[in-house]
């Protein structure tokens, strides 16, 4: 950007005036012509185009060595050097042929033949290949000589070579040994010749390339001393023509950068374009300051409105959260009004709040608009841009759907307003308004995107709070329900337990005969009945016992146990149970085991009874069940393994869940609740032990209580 120039002129007796330059004394026109093309650019072009053409004229010097270097080069890379090779190799192949055929006059044997067989098809070839790359670099003083080492070799092939081979060994012949001994020397002669002189063209040919690069380091050496010495004048002129007006526009820009805005460059002296830049960084420095000014109130608000974000947390109830917000509002923005409204909704529960300055009522906004308008506008409002601005209710045009609210507003003495839509998903389901009294108001964006963003938080903690409300509510009522289950199942197993044992001990007088003799189809059945009575108050015991852990009644009263009196007293207990269904029930306890524990000895014998029976519920008949225990690392370890039907590996995971069965057990209509290894885990676990399985769907399955063993207290 240029400055206009104006230049004084002052008449004797009068006052300083603007000249007005006649055409015919175009001095000051002349004069500033000549200070707008004095720039800084048109001095560098001098420089710039003084280096360039001093970097054409190196160039040039450069691409000449280059083309030089590169003929020799490829006379050495694509003649010489290949052809110096190739007479070598036919060399090495002629010696070859002639250790073949000398070998094979001597012995007879047609493998000493074979050096010969390899080298004599490439030896004329070769020859051949050597005059081609030297006439394709245009070297043709070696023809002699190679016509003459091609015919020795020609020669020596027909006249020598083709009898001995095609002939079938010839007796030997003087005459013959001597031609064949002259050509090979004459061949060898020749090769010498051609192998030398190739040498030493060679040689020339780099002395050539190595004095030539010396001459060419000299020019490039010059060449630059001269570019540099040209560029060091021309630059010293241009820094000496603008460094002065640089360093004061330098001063300034430090001024500017230690944050004193107010300091100004001078712009009357200098290149034009540095007399431009001086005026552009004035105008800049002016815009830093209100820049600056703006940037420090936008962070002041920003910190105000981080820290009412803050001040929404979770755990108040909606009510306290709208109510500290819109109040925190209206002292941040300074508005006049601010209010809340959201709907009926299950995101969030409904509700108004507002709050407004003490010299204003508290009448509502929208008062007159129902609530069926009211979220229309909401959901307009959330579909586009999220909220409407207005600064000056007296100038602005309200959109359409907004009329209504603007004309409540300026009825209420409002001149500026925002209407922001609070919502989550696809809908809105509350709307947020602050506003000005009697005053306009220029919404900036920084304004715009903070309500934005506490619109966003609130209707977050909102959708929040009023899920963790809900859930807190389902909570309670789960609990309740399940207090009353467990309550259920309480009584109901003490109610069935009362009457089951005294169908038990009736059954039992019975089958003794007190009441007479039994038959043995009667006795039979009443088996089967008894059978059933144990199943059931295993049932009702686990239920009880279940009941127990849910309501965490469960209590450990610990005494020394020895756990082999345990398995001894189980395997009693379910022998006829195995017996009746022929499964072999055995106890592997070894007497001199170590095997006793601190607990509850009606609950370890529950723990193990469940899990035998279970074993041998899931046993077919003419399998085995197994009891082992010993101690391992200062545990007492129970093993219960059976080669039942097995369980799938994908369902171990699901099997200690509460009534949860597997499925091939299922399938298989083995009947049973699923509480039995739920409450096995729950007793070992109350007993510091753990409990492991194994199983192999088809083979069996091994389960494993591990305890904290103790030691015994010595008898006496």
């Amino acid at each position: 950007m240029t400055l206009p120039v104006t230049l004084p002129v002052t008449v004797p007796g009068t006052l300083p005036v603007t000249a007005a330059v006649a055409p015919a004394v175009p001095v000051g026109v002349e004069r500033r012509r000549t200070a707008r093309k004095d720039t800084v650019r048109r001095r560098l072009r001098r420089l710039v185009l003084g280096v360039v053409a001093l970097m054409l004229m190196s160039l040039l010097v450069g691409l000449f060595a280059l083309q030089i270097a590169t003929g020799n080069v490829s006379k050495l890379a694509a003649g010489y050097g290949p052809a110096s090779d190739a007479a070598s190799d036919a060399l090495t192949y002629m010696l070859d042929a002639e250790t073949g055929i000398r070998g094979y006059q001597l012995s007879g044997d047609p493998a000493d033949l074979q050096p010969y067989l390899r080298s004599e098809p490439k030896i004329i070839p070769t020859l051949d290949s050597i005059a081609t790359l030297l006439h394709g670099v245009g070297y043709h003083d070696l023809d002699r000589a190679l016509g003459s080492e091609r015919a020795a070799a020609a020669q020596w092939l027909q006249t020598v070579v083709d009898p001995v081979v095609l002939g079938g060994r010839p007796a030997f012949s003087a005459a013959r040994d001597a031609l064949g001994i002259r050509l090979l020397d004459e061949f060898r002669r020749q090769n010498a010749v051609v192998l030398s002189t190739l040498r030493a063209e060679r040689s020339s040919i780099r002395s050539d390339l190595q004095r030539f690069r010396d001459a060419m380091r000299i020019v490039v050496v010059v060449v630059t001393l001269v570019a540099v010495g040209v560029g060091s004048y021309l630059g010293v002129r241009i820094a000496a023509s603008i460094s002065g007006p640089l360093e004061r526009l330098w001063d300034t820009t430090n001024g500017l950068r230690a944050g004193d805005l107010s300091a100004r460059t001078e712009v009357s002296s200098g290149p034009v374009e540095v007399r431009d830049v001086a005026a552009e960084v004035d105008r800049l420095g002016e815009q830093v300051q209100a820049h600056n000014a703006a940037q420090l109130a936008a962070a002041a608000l920003r910190d105000r409105v981080q820290a009412l974000s803050e001040s929404l947390h979770l755990g108040v109830d909606a009510g306290t959260l709208a109510q500290g917000l819109v109040m925190g509002l209206g002292a941040v923005f300074g508005a006049d009004r601010v209010r809340l409204h959201t709907f009926d909704d299950n995101r969030a529960p409904g509700l108004t709040v507002e709050w407004h300055a003490p010299r204003l009522a508290g009448t509502a906004e929208d008062g007159d608009v129902d609530a069926a308008a009211m979220r229309a506008l909401a959901n307009r409002l959330w579909s586009g841009a999220g909220l409407i601005a207005i600064a000056d209710l007296d100038v602005e045009q309200v959109p359409g759907a907004f009329a209504r609210l603007a004309e409540q507003a300026r009825e209420r003495g409002t001149r500026a307003a925002l209407l922001a839509a609070v919502g989550e998903g696809a809908s809105a389901f509350g709307v947020l308004s602050l506003s000005f009294a009697g005053r306009p108001h220029a919404w900036t964006a920084v304004e715009l995107s903070l309500v934005r963003q506490l619109c966003a938080e609130l209707a977050q903690r909102l959708v929040q709070g009023h899920v963790m409300s809900r859930q807190q509510e389902l909570i309670t009522q789960l609990r309740e329900l399940d207090e009353a289950k467990t309550a259920l199942v309480s009584t109901v197993s003490h109610e069935l337990r009362t009457p089951l044992t005294s169908i038990a001990g009736y059954l039992e007088l019975v089958l003794d005969g007190e009441a007479g003799a039994v038959g043995d189809e009667a006795r039979d059945m009443l088996t089967v009945v008894e059978r059933n009575v144990v199943r059931l108050r295993t049932l009702i015991e686990d239920l009880l016992t279940q009941s127990r852990i849910e309501a965490g009644r469960l209590r450990v009263t610990v005494t020394r146990i020895d756990l082999r009196e345990v398995v001894s007293d189980v395997i009693a207990a379910l022998a006829p149970i195995a017996d009746s269904r022929e499964v072999a029930l055995v106890a592997d306890v070894p007497a001199a085991a170590d095997l006793h524990v601190e607990g509850d000895l009606r609950q370890l014998e529950q723990a193990l009874t469940n899990l035998v029976a279970n074993a041998v519920k899931f046993t077919p008949e003419q399998g085995r069940v197994s009891v082992h225990g010993f101690v391992a690392e200062d545990r007492a370890v129970l093993e219960v393994s059976d080669t039942g039907i097995g369980i799938p590996a994908e369902e171990l995971p699901r099997l200690f869940e509460r009534f949860y069965r597997a499925s091939n057990a299922a399938s298989a209509e083995i009947p049973g609740t699923g509480l039995g290894l739920s409450i096995v885990q729950q007793i070992v676990q109350a007993h510091g032990g753990q409990l492991a399985v194994e199983s192999t769907v088809g083979a069996g399955t091994t389960f494993r209580i591990r305890l904290p063993a103790v030691t015994p207290v010595p008898v006496g």
